[in-house]
């Protein structure tokens, strides 16, 4: 039934895929060509998808093993590739590709071969052919595809490729196929031209001329095949069943070993042939050999991985640690070298000890180098005896002895701490530093390596390493190693056998060296000096790498270029292993010539050169007319707080000047008439004030306002800067304006401003057209740690006549006279604070006005010269003011007069001796309710005149505020002073007497 079904499907599928006409069979059409017995469609039915027709495919081995091939017989052969055609008989097949030249059966034309070639390889019977090859040699017209073959005796030659160029080339020939029968067989090639070659056919039972019925693998084997070692004495007999005698040739391969074996079998039946191993073997395992015959066995053979070495080398062996008697082991190990390791694994490996018994040594398991190295044995145990300790070591086919010594254990009676040779210094590394010691009693035992770290100062190790004890006394000796931390003393405790000692050594400070110094970016405060102008000033030089010595004040180098200066190094200790900086103070007067003064410094084992610029002095010019206005005096409000007369720092708060966040101020020159060539310069006197000044204008004919735009450093805010700073030692500048005073040429001439810095009340006054100077804020005299604008008795200062000096015991009239005494013939009269009598008829003060002439200076007579405070020159000697601060003159009384705003406090009573004194002063400022400048009413000493009270007693105490000025009047005896009385008259002029006393109020220079 179910072939009945099979059969009708079959029978549908035929009549839907093809038909049948004029004698005919047509596939995918109805009517066939008639010409052709079978024709095919490509589209059935004209459909849109084509198909074309496979024939068989195979390689050349499968083609070969068609059976009687019929002629014109076609198939796809892959290994060629091509189409080829039976074109010879069933019996002899002729298979040549279709289409392409005859000479190459491709695209190339060649127009010769050689068949003369070499040939490599075997052929045997039964074997199918394997490595086995032959070269011919084509001469090439034109390049191309070639596709050659060969073939006989069941065995095809073949090559397949391109000729990319014409000439001579080779070709080889693979072949493919079993070979049927012995003998010599020709192989034509299926080109036109063509050429010949032969090939032999030996027999496969034994790839010679013998005959082999049959083989035995398993007859014997001997030797061992180690992973990684050349092999040597391994063979492997087998037995042939002989039939026919003759040549054989025995071959088999595997895991990198060859077994092979040749020769000639004289007789037949059982024959036994030996096969030797050459080769390495590459891994471990059982490995199947298979013999190169078409009859043949196969045999299996192990390769064991196996540590193998050329050499063991006990003598050389290293032996850490020390083994005593009786004394478990420990940190005991043994390193034995080997040489020509192969790589292979090995298992743990345990030895006992012979001779000293009681040890084992433990070989942990590993693998062995590709190459030489060591075997790494621990000792453990506790040895019994003294003497030695054999270990008989055999590893990789190689024996050998390794042994260590045991001794007793070292002991001694007594230590003796000895002292050291060779000294220390901080930073460096010791050198030649030893301590020796002895001990008694020494057993002939060993002793353990000493290693002791320093304290006190850390960085150095004393070290002795391990030994044998003498027998009896002896001496050792400890290395101090390592660099010292620091200077001081180096601590060193420790322990010998079972004694201890101690012992100390001193470490010194390094002579001051440097790695470099940097001149370049040297800090020069001030940054400029001038002719003819004493400069103060310090230099800052940065290094590199200080090994931390200490170094001593330096010898004053002089300046060379600009002479007259001299630099000096400051004291100090170097940074560690640190960068740092070295300070120079440099003082002197620079004269000569040149823009430079230079200084060669020259610090431990660097130099470099630190030149510091010279300049003639703007204030060297004569000083024009016009006006400098600007900002004079800045308050940064930081630490000071009601010290020195500066005020509290909550009333000071809102003057704060941060330089931090606005270091540029602006200051405006104000031409008298027409200049030309206006240039703005600046000095810093005591320290770095202004960093730059620019603008100016250099033209001619200026008569309107040039501006300077000034930047102060940033860091003024900060201590060591402006920062705790008082009126008497703030940080001063000077700022000029220096122009021609003509509309064209004219001579140079310079106004300036003063301007400073201090962490300190700023009692400046306006002086006209912008310009603005800076004033002490307490009369000399008065205690300055008082508000200077509230009027106390404590603010009113002390009394001098016009042209004295007044006591003078520091040069600082600020300190002295705050506590001085009454002085008639210094024309001085104490605050009246210090003697409250001075105000009292009874107390006055004696002698006065008398005294205070007995020392006449000029044709004045018993009154000081006109100049006795200011000259030409400026302040005198006479002029009792601090430094930087005199007397205002006439002029510039007038102009804080003329420019301020005059306030009152107090109840003012026009008597000599009011009822409420101490309460009234008078106030300057730019409106009504600031006070930048105030006076106290603290009257004057009387001259016992006109019945103004008693000669010396102080009188009108709140009923007039005086101060001097430093300009004469207009006759020789009288002199000039700032006055207000009670009347509420307010004067500049005046013509006191020289014989008054008043007070005396500073302004800065």
């Amino acid at each position: 039934m179910k072939k009945v079904l099979l059969l009708a499907i079959f029978t549908s599928f035929v009549n839907i895929a093809m038909a049948q006409s004029n004698g005919g069979v047509g596939i995918n059409t109805t009517s066939p060509d008639p010409s052709a017995v079978l024709d095919i469609v490509s589209n059935p039915q004209g459909t849109a998808t084509h198909k074309g027709v496979l024939i068989p495919r195979m390689t050349t081995a499968d083609r070969n093993s068609i059976v009687n091939p019929a002629s014109g017989l076609m198939i796809f052969n892959t290994s060629v590739p091509c189409f080829q055609i039976n074109n010879g008989t069933p019996a002899t097949p002729k298979w040549e590709c279709v289409g392409g030249d005859p000479s190459s059966n491709g695209s190339a034309i060649v127009s010769s071969y050689n068949c003369s070639g070499g040939t490599s390889g075997i052929l045997s019977t039964g074997i199918p052919a394997n490595g086995v090859t032959h070269t011919v040699i084509a001469t090439v017209e034109k390049p191309g595809n070639y596709f050659i073959t060969a073939t006989a005796n069941g065995v095809t030659f073949f090559a397949s490729g391109v000729f990319t160029t014409t000439g001579v080339q080779e070709i080889t020939l693979t072949a493919v196929g079993t070979p049927s029968a012995t003998g010599t067989f020709t192989y034509n090639l299926n080109t036109s031209p063509s050429c010949s070659f032969t090939m032999d056919v030996k027999d496969g039972t034994s790839n010679g001329t013998a005959h082999v019925n049959s083989w035995n693998c398993g007859t014997a084997s001997t030797g061992e095949m180690v992973v990684g070692q050349t092999v040597s004495g391994v063979t492997q007999t087998i037995t042939a069943d002989v039939a026919t005698i003759g040549s054989y040739d025995i071959s088999v391969s595997n895991n990198g070993v060859v077994f092979a074996g040749s020769g000639t079998f004289t007789g037949t039946g059982s024959q036994n042939i030996v096969l030797t191993a050459v080769g390495i073997p590459v891994a471990a395992g059982l490995y199947s050999y298979n013999l190169n015959v078409s009859n043949g066995c196969s045999f299996s053979r192990t390769a064991i991985s196996k540590p193998v070495v050329a050499d063991l080398q006990c003598l050389n062996a290293i032996v850490t640690g020390t083994l005593l008697s009786g004394v478990s082991s420990n940190g005991v190990f043994v390193k034995v070298p080997y040489t020509a390791g192969n790589g292979a694994a090995y298992n743990t490996m345990i030895i006992n000890s012979t001779g000293v018994t009681g040890l084992v040594a433990v070989l942990n398991a590993g693998s062995v180098n590709n190459g030489d190295g060591e075997l790494f044995f621990t000792i453990s145990g506790t040895p019994q005896g003294i003497g030695e300790a054999v270990f008989p070591l055999s590893f990789g086919d190689k024996s050998c002895d390794f042994k260590i010594n045991v001794s007793i254990q070292g002991a001694i009676s007594n230590i003796v701490c000895g002292s050291t040779t060779g000294s220390l210094t901080a930073g460096q590394a010791a050198s030649g530093v030893t301590y020796s010691f002895g001990y008694e009693g020494g057993n002939g035992g060993p002793y353990s390596a000493v290693s002791v770290s320093s304290s006190g100062v850390a960085g150095l190790v004393a070290s002795l390493p391990a030994g044998d004890l003498a027998n009896g006394n002896a001496n050792l000796t400890l290395t101090i190693s390592g660099t010292p931390s620091q200077s001081g003393t180096a601590n060193f405790n420790f322990t010998f056998v079972d004694k201890v000692c101690s012992f100390s050594i001193p470490v010194n400070l390094p002579s001051a060296d440097v790695s470099s110094l940097d001149c370049g970016t040297a800090t020069i405060s001030p940054n400029m000096a001038y002719f003819n102008q004493a400069f103060n000033g310090t230099v800052t030089i940065p290094y590199t790498n200080g090994n931390g010595g200490a170094y001593s004040a330096g010898v004053g180098v002089n300046s060379t270029g600009v002479t007259g200066l001299s630099l000096k190094l400051r004291a100090g200790t170097l940074a560690n292993g640190g960068n740092g900086n070295l300070i120079f103070d440099v003082t002197g007067t620079p004269s000569g010539s040149g823009s430079t003064a230079n200084f060669n410094v020259i610090f431990g084992s660097k130099n470099c050169t630190i030149s510091i610029p010279v300049s003639v002095s703007p204030g060297s010019y004569p000083t024009g007319t016009g006006t400098l206005g600007g900002k004079v005096c800045f308050d940064v409000v930081e630490v000071n707080d009601s010290a020195e007369g500066c005020g509290t720092k909550v009333s000071r708060a809102g003057d704060k000047t941060n330089f931090a966040t606005n270091h540029t101020f602006s200051y405006t020159f104000t031409p008298n008439g027409s200049v030309n060539n206006v240039r703005f310069a600046f000095v810093n006197k005591n320290g770095d004030v202004i960093q730059s000044i620019s603008g100016g204008n250099p033209g001619n004919n200026i008569t309107t306002p040039v501006v300077a735009t000034v930047n102060y450093y940033q860091d003024l805010n900060q201590a060591g800067k402006a920062a705790g700073l008082t009126s008497e030692n703030a940080l001063i500048a000077e700022i000029y304006v220096i122009y021609n005073n003509g509309a064209t040429g004219g001579t140079t001439v310079q106004q300036k401003v003063v301007v400073s810095v201090k962490d300190c009340s700023c009692c400046i006054a306006n002086m006209g057209n912008g310009e603005y100077r800076d004033f002490l804020c307490h009369n000399l005299g008065a205690d300055t740690t008082k508000d200077p604008n509230v009027p106390s008795i404590d603010i009113m200062g002390s009394y001098l006549q016009w042209g004295e000096r007044g006591p003078n015991l520091t040069g600082n009239s600020v300190i002295d006279w705050q506590t001085a005494d009454n002085n008639a013939l210094l024309g001085y009269a104490a605050p009246l604070r210090v003697k409250p009598g001075n105000a009292v008829v009874a107390t006055a003060i004696q002698n006065w006005n008398i005294k205070a002439y007995q020392n006449p200076i000029s044709l004045y007579g018993n009154f000081r010269n006109g100049d006795s405070w200011l000259n030409a020159s400026g302040k005198t000697a006479n002029d009792p003011c601090p430094v930087g601060y005199r007397i205002p003159s006439s002029a510039e009384w007038q102009k804080v007069k003329n420019n301020n705003v005059m306030t009152k406090t107090g109840v003012w009573q026009n008597v000599v001796s009011p009822t409420n004194p101490y309460t009234q002063a008078i106030h300057f400022g730019p409106d009504a309710s600031t006070k930048w400048l105030t006076f106290p009413a603290a009257g004057a000493v009387s001259l016992g005149t006109n019945g103004a009270g008693v000669k010396g007693q102080v009188i009108n105490i709140g009923n007039s505020a005086n101060a001097w000025s430093s300009t004469q009047g207009t006759s020789w005896q009288y002199a000039n002073a700032v006055y207000l009385f009670a009347t509420g008259t307010l004067g500049v002029t005046g013509n006191f007497s020289k014989a008054d006393a008043y007070q005396i109020r500073c302004i800065r220079e």
